[in-house]
Formats: structure tokens, sequence, C-alpha cells
């Protein structure tokens, strides 16, 4: 094929390009030569050339919060710091000023525009102390790849196809506009698709592409929705406008509908039933969607209601899980950091991620750290069948005193009793003392063992399995311990990973996501002076969530994810449940490292920056985007009862305006939770369907 006859295509994700790719493979048109990617994929792959004969590194956002990390330490140790010093440790701060920071440089804010005021002077500091670090260690984030993408196609040095299509892409910052105007200036054509509401991505692409730009283009013209739901996605948030658009009062969407459960739980449970009453008339299960505001809170729910009805789910990487093998990680390092506290130790236990041992009881030899490719970025071409070593798993830590007792020789004994004797062996301090309290411990059992009397059998045998339950935890925390003892006070990046790696191999049964996480730190391995409380901050956040890797195929699967993923995709059925107050929409504030008030203040230099209008607009634009994903039909919910808090909840106004604009009237409060709590009868205390028939199984 000739170079002429291709094409770029580039969408929010991965995932939606393909999507796209294969609804055409249905029209009969040539798809040969089409280059499918996200723009972050693309823009790597254009400043690819570049980044390499520069010798900079591109880091994940994982790796630039521990450059921000870095930046903070040594800012407050030379003493810069003077508002922000007493927060610059915490917990939490890193992840803050790296998203600030990342804000700033794709603006082009340089650190001298933030100097000239006290409230954002340390801020100042920080990006300059920043930058600085990532030119030391050659390292490159987004905005550094952006640029390079640009510079390399301005003189030449990318080769793209000469056509390109755009589709729904997000374009929040000068840099990814820098870089979209390099692509449109040597390339012949361009076709690009803005989400519906999607006004700031708008306005930086009618910058880009001049009065070219067309819009309210009829998106919904071949997939012909229902009235209701054609008036939904387009009125929706609008105030005003032409009389004839505006929706009629009088009628009545059978394509958007609301209902309400008494919690979580039983609101997924409702969505499972509908989906199961859809699959009856005929929809494909890969022709419906659920997207969640809030992944950790919902998406386990989701799981259990789709699989106590019996429907396959294809639930992506954009949705967190708690991790307990993370977690289970962080106990150890914080064990380590407090001076091999037995409480951290025992914590470490409890979460039940000890692996198997050798046949002597100690933890599992480590000769060589497994290579794990960086979490979500695939750098060598994955055969057919390769997946996720752990996916396939099944869990089943909890183990009976019976099934302790059948055990056979080598197996790991009864974890859950080991807390008690870390208690009563009173260990403390360095490995050397755990070693001889643990020591001690066994020999006052073993007197006790010689002293009980031999009727007392019940005693005896108390007694015993108390001996052997020491032999085994000796066995595998003394070597485990005396790691953690070994751990260097400061090293480079570089000896912390392959140091956390054996670590991780040795002490987790299933370590695959740390190791994935510890993978996305390798371009920082010449980045030295890191103590023990810095490794930690770094990981905390990253290691208590992780993502499971989907199936293989999402097709014949319900998909499931962030409602993020619904741009530039299309199903015929979305559910959107969380439509509470304080669920979605997420309460949002101000950045607290740089207010809008300064923000305003540098938009009038020149630098475009997020404020509270826009951070409302994008919050709207999600609700947005799962309505524009509908084909048919678009089923939205909420829970009237908060059961964690014990309180009830109310539809947020998210709701009630999509209602007015699928009717063309505002229903009241009380209206709008009459008639969604008539959609789902389910009560609290009694989950039961009206008709036993409609139960989504039998327990």
């Amino acid at each position: 094929m000739e170079h002429e006859d291709e094409v770029l295509l580039l969408a929010p994700s991965r995932g939606a390009a393909d999507d796209l790719l294969r609804g055409l493979t249905g029209t009969g048109a040539g798809l040969l030569g089409v280059h499918a990617m996200s723009f972050q994929q693309w823009a790597r792959e254009a400043a690819s050339l570049d980044l390499a004969a520069r010798g900079l590194r591109p880091i994940t956002p994982l790796g630039t919060e521990a450059i921000a990390a870095r930046a903070a330490r040594l800012a407050a140790a030379d003493g810069e710091l003077e508002r922000l010093s007493p927060v610059a440790g915490m917990p939490g701060f890193a992840r803050s000023l790296a998203s600030t920071i990342g804000e700033l440089r794709a603006a082009g804010v340089p650190a001298s525009a933030l100097m000239d005021d006290n409230g954002t002077r340390d801020l100042g500091r920080l990006l300059e102390r920043f930058t600085g670090e990532m030119e030391r260690f050659g390292l490159a984030d987004r905005p550094t790849v952006h640029r390079l993408a640009a510079e390399a196609l301005a003189e030449g040095r990318a080769i793209v196809p000469p056509r390109s299509i755009w589709l729904d892409l997000f374009v929040r910052s000068g840099a990814q506009a820098d870089l979209l105007k390099a692509l449109a200036a040597c390339r012949r054509e361009v076709v690009a698709t803005v989400a519906a509401g999607d006004a700031e991505s708008l306005d930086w692409l009618t910058s880009v592409l001049g009065d070219e730009v067309v819009a309210n283009v009829d998106q919904d013209a071949d997939r012909k929705p229902e009235a209701a739901l054609r008036r939904a996605q387009r009125f929706v948030f609008e105030t005003g406008g032409d009389a004839e658009g505006m929706p009629s009062p009088e009628e009545t969407p059978p394509s958007v509908d609301l209902f309400s459960a008494a919690g979580e739980g039983q609101e997924c449970v409702e969505i499972a039933r509908r989906i199961r009453h859809a699959a009856a008339d005929g929809l494909a299960f890969d022709r419906i969607a659920i997207f969640v505001r809030q992944p950790t809170a919902y998406l386990p729910l989701v799981e259990d209601a789709l699989g106590r009805a019996g429907i396959p789910a294809y639930v992506t990487r954009g949705s967190l899980r708690p991790n307990p093998a993370g977690r289970a990680f962080l106990a150890l390092l914080a064990c380590a950091g407090e001076r091999l506290s037995a409480s951290r130790f025992a914590e470490y236990l409890s979460l039940g991620q000890t692996p198997e041992p050798a046949a002597d009881g100690a933890p599992p030899k480590v000769e060589d750290v497994p290579w794990v490719e960086p979490a979500g970025e695939q750098l060598v071409l994955r055969s057919a069948e390769a997946t996720n070593p752990e996916s396939a798993v099944v869990e089943a830590d909890d183990a009976s005193e019976s099934e302790e007792d059948a055990a056979p020789a080598g197996a790991l004994r009864a974890p859950a009793q080991w807390e008690r004797l870390l208690v009563d062996a009173a260990v403390v301090g360095r490995a050397d003392r755990w070693r001889k309290r643990l020591e001690g411990l066994d020999a006052e059992l073993r007197l006790q063992l010689r002293e009980v009397e031999d009727e007392n059998e019940g005693r005896r045998g108390y007694l015993e399995r108390q001996t052997a339950r020491l032999g085994t935890l000796r066995s595998f925390a003394l070597p485990l311990v005396e790691f953690l003892e070994g751990l260097p006070e400061s090293a480079d990046w570089g000896v912390w990973l392959d140091r956390l790696g054996r670590l991780a191999t040795m002490a987790l049964r299933r370590p695959h996501s740390v190791l994935e996480v510890l993978a996305e730190l390798r371009p920082l391995s010449e980045v030295d002076e890191v103590g023990l409380a810095e490794v930690e901050r770094v990981l905390a956040e990253r290691l208590r969530f992780s993502w499971r890797e989907p199936p293989k195929r999402r097709y014949g699967r319900v998909f499931v994810g962030a409602v993020e993923e619904a741009a530039g995709r299309s199903f015929d059925l979305v559910f959107v449940p969380g439509l509470a107050e304080g669920v979605f929409p997420r309460r949002s504030g101000e950045d607290a490292l740089l207010l809008d008030e300064r923000r305003h203040a540098l938009g009038g230099a020149g630098f475009r920056l997020a404020v509270d209008v826009d951070r409302t607009h994008r919050e709207q634009l999600l609700l947005r985007l799962a309505a524009g994903a509908a084909g048919r039909s678009l089923v939205t919910s909420f829970p009237r009862v908060d059961l964690v808090q014990g309180r009830a909840r109310v539809p947020s106004l998210y709701a009630l305006d999509l209602l007015r604009a699928a009717e063309g009237r505002l229903p009241s409060i009380e209206t709008l939770k009459g008639r969604a709590a008539a959609a789902g009868a389910a009560v609290v205390g009694w989950p039961a369907p009206a008709h036993p028939d409609e139960a989504i199984n039998e327990s």
C-alpha cells in the first residue's frame, strides 16, 4: 500500500478507536492502512526519535509524583519553602503537587510567573526545582513529550499518514493544542469530531483548525434514537435556545428512564435484572454498557450483581479496586520504617497475601525478579493467549483449623494464629531481638509442655499446636524481617526497585500488581538520595488500589467502566447509576496550591488554566458523554439511602436536568422521587422483587 492511502485515527482511548473501526467493517469500507491509537500513544510514538536522540526517558504519572515528592523534600530541606513547609512531607501532597505542576507545564507557565505573589512563591520554587530535577536526570513528562512531538512534526522527523481523524479528543492544554496544530499543518486532510457539550475542546480545536470547524452536526443521523433520548442528548444542561428546538412538554420519553433503589447494592441488582430483560428481548450483551462515576464504590457491587445473574462482564482497566497485595506490601514497608514493628508485620499477615513457603518453611528464594511491563503500557507484542498470570486465579484465602492441621509439609500453617504469637513474644526492634524473643517464647512453650499433666490432653494438644505454629512462624518471618532490616536508609531508585522487587516476590503470593507499579518507576533508576519514607509516600496511593486486567475480548460481555470511558463509544443500552448528590456530580473545589484568583491572573497573562467554571463544565460533560453513548435507551438511577452513614439520599440536580431535557418540563423533587421509587420497588431489608420470576438468582 502507498503511504498516501494511509489514515491516522486518534481517539480518547485505544478501545474507542478499535470500536469505531469494527463498526465500519460492516459498511464494506476498506480499512487497510488505518493506524488507530490513543492520543497519548501517538504522541509518544511521534516523539520517540527525539526522545532517544536527547537521551530522555518518558515517565508515567507515578514517575511524575516521585519527582514531585523529591522536589518537595529537597526544597523543604534547603529552607526554600515558607507557607507550604508544614505540609510538604504529608501524604497526598506529592500527588497534588504533581497534578498542579503538570497543569502549569502543559500551559507553558514559567516559574518566574509565580514568584511575584506570596501565595504562589512556594509553588514557583517547587516548579523550578521540579524542572531542574527532570532535566538533571533526563526525564520527560507528558508536556515535554507533546512539545517534542510537535517539534518533530514541524521539522519533518516524524512520519505520519496524510489523512487523520480526531475522534472526540479531550483537548485541555496549550501543549496538546500545539501538537494537534503541528499535525494539522503537515496533513492534507483532517476530520475532527467533538463530543456534544465539550466547549473547551471545541475552543481549542477552533484555534487549531481555524474557521473550518463545522459545529452542531447531527451525530444521531444514522442511529435514529427515540425522540426523548435525542432531546436528552441535545438539551441537557442547555438553557434558552430556539423555541422550535426545545422539547415539547407533552411528549413522554420511552427511551430515557430513571429509577431508585434502597441502596447501591439493590441499585446494581435492578440493573442486572433489566439487562436480563433486554437480553431476553434479543439485545446482545456487548451492546450494553454500565458507566459509573465512583468506580471504587460501585464496581464491586456491579460485578457481584452481574455475577449472580450469570451475565458476563468486561470491566475495564479504568476501574480501580482495593489491592490486598499492594496493601500487604505497604504494611511491610511500614514495618521497616517503624523499626520492625510487630503490629505492622501482623497487619501484613492479616491481609492473607503470604506465599507458599519453601520446603524448610522459609519464604520462596528469589534468584531473579521477573520482568514485568509497566502498568497500562504494551512495550512488546503479546500473543493472543498472553494474559496476566494472576487474572485467572480465584482467591481462596480462608482456611479452617482442620485444613491447617491437614496441610502438607512445607505449607504455610495458620497465619491467623501468628498475630497472637507475635503479641505473646513481644517482639520489637532489630532482627536479632525478633529472633531472641521468638526463641524465648519457644522455650517457654516447651517448658509448659513438659510440665503439663498427661491427663490434660486438651491443654497438651493446644501447646503442641502452638509450638508447631511458632516454629513455622520463625522459619517464615525471620528471613523477611532480616531482609527488611537490610533495606538501605537512602539509595537511588535503581537500588530501591531491585530490593523492592525481591521483597514483593518473596513476600507476596501474587506480586504481579506490585511489580507493575514498580516497573513504572524504572526511568527514575538514576535518581539518587531517596529514603524509605519517600518511597512509601510515592507508592502508597498506587498500591492501595489497582487495576485488574480485563478479559481478552470484550464482545459477548456487558461493558463496565468509568464514565470517562464513554467518550467515542456507542452502545444501544446505557446504564448510569449513582445520580445522587455527592456521588454524581462529585463535590469540586479549588486547587489548594493554586487558587482560582491566581489562575485568573495567569489567564490574563496569556496562560489558560482551568477554573471553577471549567471544572463544573467538565463534570457536566461526563453525563453528556454517557448520554451520548446511548443509541436506543438511557437508564439512570440513584440510591434512596446511604447505608454506610444511615441517612437518606436525594437525586442530584443532574437527574432533574436530564428529565427536563428529555420531557421539556422540570419535575419537582417529590415527583421525581416518587416516580423513581415506583420504577424500583425493592426496599431495605427486603431486596426481592415483587414477582419471583424477576429474581436474578435463587439466593
